[in-house]
């Protein structure tokens, strides 16, 4: 089977072949990235490229990461 997952623009973003289907995702045999679905369940190409976002963590998730190297520094022996 294959899923698609789209954003709050009803833009495919993501597509997956798979045996079930995970939260968030719509089975559909049609749609590829970048198009966007219509209300009739269609879906159309937008000339717009998509830019995908870079992901940047948050304090909180760059002081976890801090934290988990130095354990992992300190069970390996290097510090």
């Amino acid at each position: 089977m294959r899923f698609i997952t789209l954003n709050a623009d009803n833009r495919v973003f993501g597509i997956r072949d798979g045996d079930s289907i995970v939260e968030g995702e719509i089975e559909s045999e049609t749609g590829e990235l970048g198009q966007i679905m219509q209300p009739d369940g269609t879906f159309i190409s937008d000339p717009t490229p998509i830019t995908p976002q870079p992901y940047i963590p948050t304090n909180a998730e760059i002081a976890q990461m801090i934290s988990d190297l130095q354990a992992d520094l300190l069970i390996a022996g290097v510090i």
